[in-house]
């Protein structure tokens, strides 16, 4: 149930739905496979790590590769037609990422800790805490502590937790998007739109 501007608005009817709301996405299986996803990140070794991120690739390949492969041949076929279009379609993306990018702000901060805290344990374990157990032991309870409040303040955003599952599973795939050359994803249609935050946040 949504408000509308003609209905009567109030504060602690709409608080207790988010609420509401929040508990039930915290109830998922989505929620619970993102935090042990998180928690493999975070107390695995560099390689592990990095085969963990490579099997997100591949998952965000197969889901993806596809429907990146239909846009891109509708892409070239518009271009062909009215060569002057590319220009218009470029800017069109760049506008709608920025406007997305404003719009869910919240969910690509929670993808930056999602990796970015892994990482850093990583890094403190390996040069600055060797070997010491108890410090990935503290670092995966603050992190799991810290990614569950996260979540939940994204699920009060009416944010689904399938969504955002599926959304931080393609953030790696997106991101060595981003990094392989303009000419190599021309030639195989990759990288149109690929970066897009769940739609349930969008106002």
């Amino acid at each position: 149930m949504k408000f509308t501007q003609k209905q009567f608005y109030n504060p602690s009817s709409q608080t207790h739905m988010r609420d509401s709301q929040s508990t039930q996405q915290k109830n998922t299986i989505w929620h619970w496979a993102t935090l042990f996803l998180f928690a493999c990140l975070v107390v695995a070794s560099p390689i592990q790590q990095l085969l963990i991120l490579l099997g997100f690739v591949a998952f965000s390949a197969i889901i993806k590769g596809p429907l990146m492969i239909l846009w891109g041949t509708l892409y070239a076929f518009l271009i062909g037609l009215f060569p002057p279009l590319a220009l218009a379609i470029s800017l069109l993306f760049l506008l709608l990422q920025i406007g997305d990018f404003v719009k869910t702000w919240r969910v690509y901060l929670v993808g930056g800790f999602f990796y970015l805290y892994p990482l850093v344990t990583m890094l403190l374990h390996q040069f600055v805490f060797p070997d010491a157990q108890w410090f990935l032991l503290v670092a995966l309870t603050s992190g799991l502590t810290g990614l569950h409040f996260l979540l939940n303040w994204l699920y009060k955003e009416s944010v689904l937790s399938r969504s955002m599952a599926f959304f931080l599973l393609g953030l790696p795939y997106d991101f060595l998007l981003l990094l392989l050359p303009r000419s190599f994803k021309k030639k195989h249609n990759l990288g149109k739109n690929s970066v897009a935050a769940p739609r349930s946040i969008r106002r």
